[in-house]
């Protein structure tokens, strides 16, 4: 309830490895080994969480031996590091998405052909390579890796013949002008400069639009958008937890903002 959550701005309730010893806000946060968990206490005993959200300031610190881990460093600035003899660099899959979206409810993308040859027009291996710089996997769904339900499959890959036959049994094989919408971010930039080149070799003429991500986020929660280059990251680690905004338009989220009215996804997703 209300009290519960008030309690615990300022309190921590809990039972894992380790306890909450100090909390400097903006700053720090000291997390000591808890004795009494029940896997047995961690054997490193003091954890420092620093407050350092500038991943070139963490980059810097690491170098100098100020810190021992740097976390969400830029794919440029974890290569930089390489070969570098007193740091390791550890990669895993992550929990977030970066995704197109098409406006099914949208002049040529109504038709499921078109969304189809835009999945077949994109080069994936190229974004991961030239925007990720490697630091991606191709994941052709709402699940990360290791997740309930994730399963190893990506259908789509770069095919600009199968493409254009798609476009032309839809009727568009001159094309058609879309506006691409995505924000300020160089990588999201980048991204949208890559998509663009893709889309015309199928004729699609897309015009990119960089918005202030606020702005962007309000004109697709009104269904605003024509197409859309964007990102999503987990609330919690759970396939509910992405089967509802991809897959059930009764929420209003990913789906419903991407005019996309699958009653059988929507009714799979609350099953």
């Amino acid at each position: 309830g209300d009290m519960g959550e008030a309690w615990l701005t300022d309190h921590t309730a809990g039972a894992g490895p380790y306890v909450l010893k100090e909390w400097s806000r903006k700053i720090s946060v000291v997390l000591v080994a808890n004795e009494n968990y029940w896997q047995g206490a961690p054997k490193i005993k003091t954890i420092i969480i620093q407050d350092i959200p500038e991943p070139t300031d963490q980059l810097l610190r690491l170098k100098k031996g100020d810190i021992d881990i740097a976390w969400n460093l830029t794919a440029e600035q974890a290569n930089s590091l390489k070969g570098s003899p007193d740091i390791s660099i550890v990669t895993t899959p992550g929990q977030s998405d970066e995704y197109v979206g098409m406006n099914a409810g949208w002049g040529p993308f109504k038709d499921v052909r078109v969304r189809q040859a835009v999945k077949y027009a994109i080069d994936y291996d190229a974004i991961i390579d030239k925007v990720m710089s490697g630091f991606a996997i191709n994941n052709q769904q709402f699940l990360p890796v290791g997740y309930f339900g994730y399963v190893e499959n990506n259908p789509y890959s770069q095919n600009i013949e199968k493409a254009k036959e798609l476009m032309a049994e839809a009727g568009y094989a001159d094309g058609f002008d879309v506006e691409l919408v995505t924000n300020t971010t160089e990588r999201r930039r980048t991204e949208a400069v890559v998509v663009q080149e893709n889309l015309a070799k199928i004729g699609i003429r897309a015009e990119i639009n960089v918005m202030q991500a606020s702005q962007m986020y309000a004109k697709f929660r009104e269904q605003g958008l024509q197409m859309i280059i964007a990102g999503w990251g987990v609330d919690y680690p759970d396939a509910d937890a992405l089967a509802h905004p991809f897959a059930n338009h009764r929420v209003k989220q990913l789906a419903w903002r991407c005019v996309w009215y699958d009653d059988y996804a929507a009714d799979l997703a609350e099953a």
